[in-house]
């Protein structure tokens, strides 16, 4: 199983990482960092997280080495055209895909070239372009 992200709640420009859950109609994310609990800690800390920002790792990685994530913006190069696409599960190939323009890439075409440049949560104009 591959670890998540999201937007802690009241939280706006970072994501907490850790395994994701939901109960009693609230998301949550129980982190794998010590920045929310101690290394004594025995107790588990659930962080709330705005459900739409959710995102799993890919578990691949950009070209500067950074984990790949549902929601992650990235800059490709595709041919000689240099294109922004989202990474997103696409269902009917049961792969994730970036998508951008109308149109999806398969990470075989553009993993050499791949680079984060945002999310579509903190940086939602970066795909419009």
């Amino acid at each position: 199983m591959k670890p998540y992200r999201a937007i802690p709640i009241g939280g706006k420009d970072f994501f907490v990482y850790g395994w994701y859950f939901e109960r009693a109609g609230g998301s949550y994310i129980i982190p794998i960092t010590y920045k929310y609990h101690t290394p004594a800690s025995f107790v588990l800390t659930f962080v709330p997280v705005i459900p739409e920002s959710v995102g799993q790792a890919i578990g691949l990685k950009d070209k500067q080495g950074k984990e790949v994530h549902q929601g992650d913006i990235c800059k490709v190069i595709f041919g000689e055209q240099e294109l922004i696409y989202a990474c997103e599960w696409y269902d009917e190939i049961g792969a994730w895909v970036f998508r951008g323009n109308g149109e999806w890439l398969m990470w075989e075409d553009v993993f050499e070239t791949c680079e984060i440049i945002g999310t579509i949560h903190t940086h939602p104009e970066l795909i419009k372009k």
